[in-house]
């Protein structure tokens, strides 16, 4: 789906199976996007981002954590599926569906055999970015700590970067580009 100037962007986050990482890369996004993050589990959404606003208002931008990879997906948003590990059952769903979806988030577990390469050539589709799998994100989601800290987790950097390149913040007043999202420091490891 191309975004359309003067309309609310529709960013629809899904994952392959459950577990697989989808609500951490919606709030992620959102969080970058500084827009309202919407999930048919409020509460479970509220618990891995708890100091989430209710609203943002003034964003062109909303981002749904969209659940299980299904049927009817509706185009007219932009369809961002999370693959973890790579788990080759979540493979298997994201290959029947894969003409409905915009972008792939890897959450890269390193001890897997399936390398990104062979994702790319099985789905003849690029990985946007990928979000190495973190016993840090996992304590801080934990301790209810991502929310303020996921700008300076450098496990996040590929996601922020890709999502800085794809949707770019604009200052209303002035016109002009915002590097709001770029200027957050990283932490280094």
């Amino acid at each position: 789906m191309a975004d359309s100037p003067g309309r609310r962007t529709l960013i629809s986050v899904w994952a392959t199976r459950g577990g697989h990482g989808a609500t951490t890369v919606a709030g992620a996004i959102g969080s970058f996007l500084k827009c309202q993050v919407l999930s048919p589990e409020p509460d479970a959404f509220q618990w891995l981002w708890p100091e989430w606003p209710k609203t943002r208002r003034g964003s062109d931008y909303r981002v749904t954590d969209a659940g299980l990879l299904c049927d009817g997906i509706d185009r007219s948003h932009i369809n961002i599926v999370v693959l973890r590990g790579p788990c080759s059952l979540g493979l298997m769903n994201l290959a029947a569906k894969k003409d409905s979806i915009d972008s792939l988030i890897l959450i890269r577990e390193p001890w897997r055999t399936i390398t990104a390469q062979d994702i790319e050539d099985a789905l003849d589709m690029r990985i946007s970015a990928e979000v190495p799998q973190s016993v840090r994100i996992a304590r801080l989601a934990d301790a209810g700590l991502l929310t303020e800290r996921v700008h300076m987790l450098n496990e996040f950097a590929e996601l922020k970067e890709w999502v800085a390149n794809r949707w770019p913040i604009t200052n209303r007043d002035t016109g002009k580009e915002s590097a709001s999202i770029r200027e957050s420091t990283l932490r280094p490891d």
